[in-house]
């Protein structure tokens, strides 16, 4: 109580705040107001030639007074952040960060994260802490995700369809041990011995956080030898279907041709731990060898000696493109939502790359708007020039 200073009476401090901040906040929409009838006035004013120097003063003033209007309802009732709380381990300054940086100096390869605790200070958990603290997550917030991650947690029944709330505070896949393997969940990050992943093995502490690795995580290019329709894995018992995930890839109707070559995969599915170990196994074997792989690329060799398909656990954004020995090839939807590249027996170079939709068309789009409004600015000189003449 000390620390957090006198306290108000109870039931009156946020009537109190509110009616403080509404009082401040219709003082600064009167003074912004004002200001405006002001600059109007002075812009109506402006013609005269003997009035505009007392016209520029008024405008110059009239906006000092509008923008520290506005700074007064941004800035007041913050609470001021002291040097000594600016550098106590807390907040998004708190462990976690060596705790990335040595998951970084262990794991040069694509993997994902996943935290029993929350860091931020606020009173509900952030689902960003991996866009805060720089690593990759399950967990995401913002009022658009990506769809395809959306339909991926819909279609596995982590989210409900039914649920729109969901789609913008999605939580990911943490406590579904099957789907954290699936999407290369590597690393656990804990505040004492981890509670939800008790088969993960301690590497390293930093502070008071613990780095865990999972023994089972199926690896970014994975091979699958079958393939489930969607009515094949809604048929499945719902205990079943994430461990099901770990034997074959869901595929749309649509692209039945395409994976025409695999085996057809409707269970029976064994959900016990030493189930998955083995289906991870074998997800492992002839898996792509990364050679190459950024946030925009990923470049990498398969031999295979059956037809399969690469699992990559990406969304099925429509700006990845994918090629196989050189030849431009369909990046399919798998698992209702991520990626995956169908390949023939043999040796293959297969690469994904990344490029923004639509960016080259909104460039050229720019940069004939730049080239049309340089004409237009041409023609309107030339054309004062003639009345001039």
């Amino acid at each position: 109580a000390h620390a957090q200073g006198p306290r108000r009476p109870r039931g009156t401090s946020a009537r109190v705040s509110g009616l403080v901040g509404s009082q401040g906040a219709l003082r600064a929409a009167v003074v912004v107001g004002g200001a405006l009838v002001v600059e109007t006035g002075v812009l109506w004013a402006w013609r005269p030639l003997s009035a505009r120097r007392l016209a520029r003063a008024l405008f110059l003033a009239a906006v000092c007074a509008e923008v520290a209007a506005a700074g007064l309802v941004g800035f007041s009732g913050r609470v001021p952040v002291t040097n000594e709380r600016w550098h106590e381990r807390r907040g998004y300054h708190d462990h976690t960060l060596e705790a990335v940086q040595a998951i970084r100096a262990h794991d040069d390869g694509f993997s994902r994260v996943v935290k029993e605790y929350a860091s931020s200070p606020a009173r509900h958990a952030s689902l960003d802490d991996g866009m805060v603290q720089g690593y990759r997550g399950t967990s995401s917030y913002t009022s658009f995700n990506q769809l395809d991650y959306i339909h991926f947690l819909t279609g596995v029944g982590v989210v409900s369809p039914d649920d729109e709330t969901s789609t913008r505070w999605a939580a990911g896949v943490d406590g579904h041990p099957d789907l954290e393997a699936l999407v290369g969940v590597r690393w656990v990050l804990s505040r004492g011995p981890p509670k939800k992943h008790p088969g993960c093995d301690v590497r390293a502490q930093t502070g008071d956080v613990f780095v865990c690795e999972a023994a089972d995580v199926v690896p970014l290019g994975a091979r699958f030898d079958r393939v489930m329709t969607r009515a094949d894995f809604a048929a499945l018992p719902a205990a079943a279907r994430e461990a099901a995930l770990l034997e074959a890839v869901v595929i749309d109707d649509g692209d039945a041709d395409a994976f025409s070559a695999l085996a057809r995969f409707a269970g029976p599915v064994d959900p016990t731990p030493a189930a998955t170990s083995a289906a991870v196994g074998a997800r492992r074997r002839g898996a792509l060898r990364i050679v190459a792989l950024d946030d925009e690329h990923i470049r990498g060799t398969a031999d295979l000696d059956a037809a399969a398909v690469a699992f990559f656990a990406v969304p099925a954004d429509p700006g990845w493109h994918c090629r196989v020995d050189d030849a431009v090839v369909p990046c399919r939807v798998v698992d209702f939502g991520l990626i995956g590249v169908p390949l023939a027996a043999g040796r293959h170079d297969v690469e994904l790359s990344y490029r923004v939709p639509w960016a080259r068309t909104g460039a050229a789009t720019s940069a004939l708007g730049v080239v049309a409004y340089a004409a237009f600015l041409l023609w309107s000189r030339r054309r004062r020039n003639r009345r001039r003449s």
